[in-house]
């Protein structure tokens, strides 16, 4: 079975997602700073430490940020951070009444930030309060004084917007899984046998690298078993090449039938296949290869009304007895043919 762990999501993704709020929140923050300058200069000391704050509090998540990388508590700090500029915006009205502008520039940076899930709960909450403001006339003093007209135009427009960040976002999130799922398939056909549906000679060095690194570091031994389909030629001969591949997928898939969970069964070569059994010496390794060659010696194929009989021989190798991976190869072929010269349809450990 292949591993699922290795269909991981490309790094590029979303380091391309964390980029994009680095970057929407380095801009939140130099325009923080640039209002909070803008305010000072103009004698607002309220407005001033408010975009202050603000704007050092997002530099400081930058910093967790940059140190800690992207999370769900990363998120939801930097909205916060939005949140407490846009209700101020709302309320104050911002210099000569032109903080709505202010809002509607925070707005797309919600869903940016939190992803559309969050993005689209976050704004409409917000949309929410900002019709409640207008509605029950929520500011603080003195009060922006809006027209009625004004409070209308802007709320449908922050609606609007809402929804169409809300939309964008979502378009990129349905990209990116696509991504996601075709680098997933694309890296299940790299390490898949078409034939057999078995992994494949590439996957099962991976695995058996690993396997070797890890005897090594902590004594975990393990066991291989190279099955070879006796007279193989002969179904080719006879039946045809078509009827052979039947007579490979089936052998595969009851070879597989018969391992436990944490073997892994490859088709090697032509019709070889090769198994791996963790935490198996080579004398269970034995009695485990007993017990596949007669599952397959019990197993008929049907071919035009007839059935054909299937049998297999089998050469083991542990790790035990092996100076490497290639080492071990080299005694499971050994055992595979003196398997072959006995007779056939025989497990030897080599």
């Amino acid at each position: 079975m292949i591993d699922s762990d290795q269909e991981s999501i490309p790094a590029s993704v979303s380091w391309h997602h964390s980029r994009l709020i680095i970057y929407t929140m380095i801009l939140f923050g130099v325009f923080g700073t640039f209002f909070a300058l803008l305010a000072f200069a103009v004698g607002d000391v309220r407005s001033m430490l408010v975009f202050a704050t603000t704007a050092g509090a997002v530099f400081l998540g930058l910093l967790v940020h940059m140190i800690a990388g992207l999370n769900t508590g990363t998120r939801i700090y930097y909205a916060c951070c939005g949140v407490a500029a846009f209700l101020y915006l709302i309320t104050e009205g911002g210099p000569n009444k032109t903080g709505l502008f202010g809002c509607l520039a925070i707005t797309p940076g919600f869903v940016a930030v939190l992803g559309f899930r969050l993005g689209a709960a976050g704004l409409a909450i917000l949309n929410l309060i900002v019709g409640a403001v207008f509605y029950w006339d929520l500011y603080l003093p003195p009060g922006p004084g809006y027209p009625v007209l004004t409070e209308i135009k802007f709320f449908l427009t922050l609606v609007g917007l809402s929804l169409f960040s809300v939309a964008m976002d979502y378009s990129r999130y349905a990209n990116e899984r696509g991504l996601i799922e075709m680098n997933r398939r694309v890296h299940e056909l790299a390490l898949r046998d078409q034939l057999t549906g078995l992994a494949n000679r590439r996957y099962m060095d991976g695995i058996l690298e690993t396997r070797w690194e890890e005897y090594k570091r902590s004594g975990h031994i393990y066991a291989i078993l190279l099955a070879d389909i006796d007279n193989f030629k002969s179904f080719n001969d006879r039946y045809g090449h078509e009827f052979g591949d039947q007579v490979l997928t089936k052998v595969g898939r009851a070879l597989g039938r018969g391992l436990r969970n944490q073997d892994v069964v490859a088709r090697w070569g032509g019709d070889e296949f090769l198994i791996l059994m963790p935490g198996q010496t080579g004398f269970s390794a034995v009695q485990a290869g007993e017990r596949l060659r007669k599952r397959i010696e019990e197993m008929t194929i049907a071919h035009d009304g007839d059935k054909v009989s299937v049998t297999i021989s089998i050469g083991i190798a542990s790790v035990d007895k092996s100076l490497d991976n290639n080492d071990m190869l080299s005694i499971a072929d050994g055992g595979l043919y003196q398997a072959k010269h006995m007779g056939r349809n025989q497990v030897v450990l080599g």
